[in-house]
């Protein structure tokens, strides 16, 4: 790959700031899946970093943890929303923004990944440069000696392509924690259930001793007039 498309692979500049596209809920009651995300991210996250922000429940949580970074973009996305033209137009924002400044060393997502319906972990992936499982599989010379030539060049077919390749990965990762964010919804729900039938069980039990030590005081209580008679 020719030095023109080595941005894309290395990072420009080591001491600028890295754009983090983050992936929260739409709505509460999902359990601990925000505070999760919120937690990673504090662990890589600069002062100076930028944060595009997908999901209305991000903000509040992240102010509450001691994130102050600045938020430049704010999208609130509902399920019904979710399509791939807007991830594309999305993918076409970062990576103009990724080129036109200098001071923009990388662009990264941090997203739920789903392992199983009861665990969710949060992932970082690195967009721009492209992360190292995309640019440990890149082209070099054969090592047989012979040459290959790729037409529209090099250059044309990776751009050409890039923009898609963004694209898809923003659209995965969106899907992936939306699932993992219904499924965690769900499993909070699912314990919420269990535990107010559990108080039920619980009150309907000390009622029922309650009431039982009533009637026996009573009984007691007429047995013991009716000797005194």
């Amino acid at each position: 790959m020719n030095t023109e498309l080595d941005s894309f692979f290395k990072k420009k500049n080591e001491k600028g700031k890295t754009i983090w596209l983050c992936f929260f809920s739409t709505m509460g009651l999902c359990g601990s899946f925000n505070i999760n995300l919120v937690k990673e991210l504090k662990k890589y996250v600069f002062q100076q970093d930028q944060i595009w922000l997908i999901g209305k429940k991000g903000k509040s949580i992240m102010k509450s943890k001691g994130i102050w970074n600045e938020i430049t973009l704010d999208v609130d996305l509902e399920d019904k929303d979710i399509n791939y033209d807007l991830c594309y137009l999305l993918a076409d924002n970062l990576l103009k923004t990724f080129n036109d400044n200098y001071d923009i060393k990388s662009v990264k997502m941090i997203y739920s990944n789903f392992v199983n319906s009861l665990t969710f972990t949060p992932k970082v992936f690195s967009l721009l440069p492209l992360d190292k499982i995309i640019s440990e599989s890149r082209l070099d010379k054969p090592k047989n000696g012979s040459e290959y030539h790729i037409k529209p060049s090099a250059n044309k077919l990776f751009k050409s392509v890039l923009n898609d390749y963004l694209a898809t990965c923003i659209y995965g990762a969106i899907i992936e924690s939306k699932l993992c964010e219904n499924a965690s919804r769900r499993n909070a729900m699912e314990a919420s259930t269990k535990n107010a039938n559990e108080l039920i069980k619980n009150y309907k039990l000390e009622l029922n001793r309650k009431r039982q030590s009533d009637i026996t005081q009573e009984i007691t209580e007429i047995i013991s007039g009716t000797g005194g008679e």
